[in-house]
């Protein structure tokens, strides 16, 4: 038996752990990029979504605009405004 009565076995099981904590921080630092990798993806893809939402918006807004003015002069014909105009 060696001193920590052990048989040598926790010299080994620490000895091997110290053998696997420098693949441990390389997985560490591995997740750590995924996840900032992901971060970045996500951020790039939602600036994407409100950009693509906000020229939608504003293509509504302008249809929009274009459609209040033919119901308007539709409105204005209806009432005998329009006559003048067209003549």
């Amino acid at each position: 038996m060696t001193r920590d009565g052990t048989g040598g076995f926790l010299t080994l099981h620490f000895g091997w752990i110290e053998a696997r904590a420098p693949s441990r921080r390389a997985g560490r630092a591995q997740a750590e990029e995924i996840i900032e990798d992901a971060r970045a993806r996500e951020r790039e893809i939602r600036l994407g979504a409100e950009d693509y939402a906000d020229d939608i918006l504003n293509t509504l807004e302008i249809n929009l605009q274009k459609f209040t003015a033919a119901v308007q002069r539709g409105r204005d014909r209806l009432q005998g405004r329009g006559e003048a105009e067209v003549a």
